[in-house]
């Protein structure tokens, strides 16, 4: 889950020490809700 509050920014690929990510994300995916275990694991197990 991410923080939707205002004044909260949201980062992907920041480490906490305010470094970027040194490399690449690949195939992100972005809902919004949980997803149950279910669906986690055929997202997991597809090729």
């Amino acid at each position: 889950a991410i923080n939707t509050a205002a004044g909260v920014y949201v980062r992907i690929g920041a480490n906490t020490d305010g470094l970027g990510l040194t490399g690449a994300l690949d195939e992100v995916r972005l809902y919004n809700r949980a997803l149950a275990d279910a669906e986690i694991a055929a997202l997991a197990a597809a090729p």
